[in-house]
């Protein structure tokens, strides 16, 4: 028995129990209770999925027995694994890519992050290639990359892969049933990208769902050494207290539609596109917001 119980909540048909010495999630071994509760930077994670060490073309960075955090969301976990063979079916020969940290096996505050506490955030490391030979190598580690693509530590012996990385975020943005929400990285690695992508006639559709979920955070390191991964709530995620934490990119509205949200809440991702043929804004009486 918990003698020092500081907490009971019920959320979304799980049960949390938090002590002194940590908390326990209890849930119905049912697929419908796997969900993300709350928002990035002060949620959960129930039933979460476990991410293996290494998979065909993936592998984390640090193991669990080093304290890697593996465990996410089952679209965050696809989204990673099944990118990471696309990159190797179109660009074949080069390194795996490398993983960082996913979120706790029950979500919540972990070591070298603000966010990353309900399963829908990941870090991924760039794909590198060898300064000499061009060729592909493994990810050294986070190394930062300035605006020609090369290591701010100039010890590294590493240059950017703007091939592979781009492949990896055209296949994040391609695949809507990941619902990737953004891909932070920094502002200057985001036009490299895009200019690599145009020159090399990458499909324009998949080019203009990038220009919109690439993005560097304003509140945080601008991310010139990883991409951090962050995905939609579910539409029952939604429903049972997930949190997005920005609005959508319309071609979301087919795989995670916002049933709970007024059509407006998002006009800013509305835009006038030549692939946008299947959603467009409805029109509803404005509403009046009540202050708190």
């Amino acid at each position: 028995m918990l003698r020092s119980i500081r907490k009971c909540a019920v959320v979304g048909g799980a049960l949390a129990l938090c002590a002194s010495s940590g908390c326990a999630v209890l849930w119905p071994a049912t697929e419908s209770a796997r969900q993300s509760v709350g928002a990035p930077s002060h949620g959960a994670l129930l039933a979460a999925v476990r991410v293996p060490e290494r998979a065909a073309h993936m592998r984390v960075f640090r193991r669990e027995s080093e304290g890697g955090q593996l465990y996410a969301t089952r679209a965050l976990r696809d989204a990673v694994l099944e990118s990471a063979q696309r990159v190797a079916r179109v660009a074949p020969g080069g390194a795996e890519l490398v993983a960082g940290d996913f979120s706790a096996p029950f979500g919540g505050r972990i070591e070298r992050h603000r966010s990353h506490r309900n399963g829908r955030d990941v870090d991924l490391l760039f794909f590198a290639l060898d300064r000499e030979t061009g060729r592909s190598v493994p990810a050294p580690g986070f190394i930062r990359y300035d605006r020609e693509g090369n290591p701010r530590d100039r010890e590294a012996a590493v240059r950017m892969d703007l091939e592979r990385n781009w492949l990896l975020v055209e296949s994040l943005v391609h695949e809507e049933r990941y619902g990737v929400l953004w891909i932070f990285c920094a502002e200057w690695l985001k036009q490299s990208l895009l200019a690599w992508a145009r020159a090399h006639g990458r499909d324009p559709r998949w080019i203009e769902r990038a220009e919109r979920v690439l993005h560097q955070p304003g509140d945080a390191a601008p991310h010139d050494d990883h991409f951090h991964v962050r995905v939609a709530c579910t539409t029952d995620e939604r429903q049972r207290g997930c949190i997005d934490g920005g609005p959508h990119g319309w071609w979301l509205a087919r795989a995670v539609p916002k049933l709970d949200a007024a059509p407006h809440d998002d006009l800013d991702f509305y835009w006038e596109s030549p692939e946008r043929t299947i959603v467009t804004p409805v029109e509803t009486p404005a509403r009046t917001r009540r202050r708190r």
